[in-house]
């Protein structure tokens, strides 16, 4: 493929491929489950997108312009060469979207990489450490960086190609650049620099993951960081966009579909993440998703055995 059909390849496939289009439209809104995809975008979003998750893994890769991003209790500004990686089920979201940019993105699925992770290689490796260090930027420079981006160009070729094994060669393409992801990890540095206000942030956190299960009062938390609960309020808003409430929302959902997904009932998924009664949980569910949760159960099983 030439290269100047490369740059368009996300909006020509998604033109040529209404069925995927539609799938990966799903996948950004929590709901459709794409095993694995890697594609470029090279436009604009005309709205903002707000906080969201998805169940599989996600490694976005800057080619050209600046990306803010923002996973609740950081903000990261990425240039061209840095690498953003995303757990599954983190909090995330693109803070100047209106700013022309051009991205890879690639997804990938628990049962993709357990596939390829062997005894003596899990490929989630590099996801364990991120959650442990809590640093998720990647930045590359030099010939290391030429290689790792023309492996996700080629990817992105890959992607939408019918050639007989463009399938397989796909496969190994983002089985090697999770390898060298995971070699480099040594090299990774944080040059986020924290400040008091940030800590903040992370004690907040912190302390809504430790009693998420429990009912949350903004007082028990402003009582935790002997802090006024308008301080509190106002600073969490303003380093996330998210009002307290609405973060403890959103966690306790994405909490409630991993439980889902375990096999927990409806009713026992509610209690376990902390909602006060079954109305409230399917109501925000239902709010946050577009679906019920029953709806998201059958989905998930259906697509969990493909």
């Amino acid at each position: 493929m030439k290269k100047e059909n490369i740059d368009g390849i996300y909006s020509n496939f998604l033109k040529s491929k209404p069925g995927v289009a539609e799938a990966l439209k799903n996948e950004i809104n929590n709901y459709g489950r794409v095993h694995v995809y890697t594609v470029l975008l090279d436009s604009v979003f005309e709205k903002s997108i707000d906080y969201h998750e998805h169940d599989e893994y996600e490694i976005l890769y800057v080619i050209e312009g600046e990306v803010l991003y923002n996973i609740v209790d950081k903000q990261y500004t990425l240039l061209p060469g840095d690498m953003i990686l995303i757990p599954k089920n983190t909090l995330h979201q693109i803070a100047n979207p209106s700013k022309k940019s051009k991205r890879i993105i690639l997804s990938f699925s628990d049962s993709f990489i357990s596939h390829f992770s062997s005894k003596a290689t899990d490929l989630t490796e590099i996801f364990k450490r991120i959650k442990d260090t809590n640093i998720h930027k990647i930045s590359f420079t030099g010939p290391f960086k030429k290689i790792i981006e023309n492996n996700l160009k080629e990817q992105c070729e890959l992607f939408i190609s019918q050639n007989y094994g463009s399938d397989l060669l796909y496969n190994m393409k983002l089985v090697q650049v999770l390898l060298m992801i995971n070699n480099q990890f040594s090299n990774l540095r944080e040059d986020y620099i924290s400040n008091q206000d940030d800590s903040i942030i992370s004690s907040i956190v912190k302390y809504i993951d430790d009693n998420i299960n429990h009912k949350i009062l903004l007082e028990q938390i402003a009582n935790y960081l002997s802090l006024s609960t308008s301080r509190v309020c106002h600073l969490f808003k303003e380093k996330t966009g998210l009002s307290l409430m609405q973060y403890i929302n959103k966690k306790r959902l994405v909490l409630a579909k991993s439980y889902l997904r375990k096999g927990y009932s409806i009713d026992q998924a509610a209690v376990e993440c902390g909602f006060q009664d079954y109305t409230s949980f399917f109501r925000s569910f239902k709010k946050e998703y577009n679906i019920t949760p029953k709806t998201y159960i059958k989905h998930f099983s259906s697509t969990s055995r493909l």
